[in-house]
């Protein structure tokens, strides 16, 4: 049980502590734009976003938005 827990509240830690370094992100075309991050991810359980680095390539970016929409189609984020 005490295993457990720890890894309960590390994973909450390391949730909150991502929600608090993607707050200043900006909503464009459905997904969040932050410039703190350096890794495409989805955040949440009930309503989950896709995060993209700001200063992604276009062409990069389109790749990147299919695979993760498609982790979303799936319920695997």
């Amino acid at each position: 049980l005490c295993v457990a827990a720890a890894m309960a509240g590390f994973a909450l830690v390391s949730y909150l502590l991502l929600r608090r370094e993607v707050r200043a992100s900006v909503e464009a075309e459905g997904v969040w734009l932050c410039d703190d991050i350096r890794d495409p991810f989805i955040l949440g359980v009930l309503r989950p976003r896709i995060y993209l680095p700001s200063g992604m390539e276009p062409e990069t970016r389109a790749c990147v938005l299919a695979h993760e929409r498609m982790h979303l189609r799936r319920w695997d984020h």
